[in-house]
């Protein structure tokens, strides 16, 4: 997975450089998305969890490059659940978990000419983890910053007239771990490896 991950996202960075020239101002379009699915919730010195029930949302603005090409900024937002990690006679609880991205999207098109055409991308951007941590001996909130992003996608895209309608599957990472504010503990927390069934509705301006 790690390789198709890092294929696909040299793959989109090539395309997104190649084609902003040819940026179609006359087929914009902006829609919403929902997904539901699993993210991995990691924490130094209590291992980790997936987490079942991480839903998300987001808004995105768009163009089609050509008829196979279409690139999109999305902004969005992760929810797991809150969780318990144990290690040994130690438990970590960790709540109001929030994963914000802004990504940067390119997806090929298959089945040009068509209402139903499938498609697969890659995704790169950034990413913002925040939390809330208590143990038995200390409890704070996680240090926020941006760290990188990247991740691919693949589903199909249904049109009807000026209405795209589309269902996915995506998978995402990222390269952050955040540490516990205002406390000499060191442990860190990682949120990562999400994957999701999605939805989304656009509509062509």
């Amino acid at each position: 997975m790690k390789k198709l991950t890092t294929l696909c996202t040299a793959i989109t960075a090539i395309t997104i450089s190649a084609a902003m020239a040819e940026w179609n101002e006359d087929d914009i379009f902006v829609g919403l998305e929902a997904g539901y699915g699993q993210t991995k919730v990691k924490a130094s010195s209590f291992g980790s969890k997936k987490d079942d029930d991480t839903s998300a949302y987001g808004l995105r603005v768009g163009s089609f490059w050509d008829d196979e090409v279409r690139g999109y900024i999305t902004v969005s937002q992760y929810k797991p659940d809150d969780i318990k990690l144990r290690s040994g006679g130690k438990e970590l609880k960790v709540k109001s978990i929030k994963q914000t991205n802004l990504l940067l999207s390119a997806d090929y098109l298959f089945m040009q000419g068509s209402d139903f055409q499938p498609f697969i991308g890659g995704t790169l951007g950034m990413t913002e983890i925040q939390g809330k941590g208590k143990t038995s001996m200390d409890s704070a909130s996680y240090k926020k910053s941006w760290n990188f992003a990247y991740g691919v996608q693949g589903g199909a895209l249904f049109q009807i007239d000026n209405i795209d309608l589309e269902a996915g599957l995506r998978f995402q990472s990222n390269s952050g771990d955040h540490k516990w504010k205002h406390s000499n503990d060191h442990h860190k927390l990682k949120v990562t490896d999400s994957r999701q069934i999605y939805a989304a509705a656009s509509i062509h301006f």
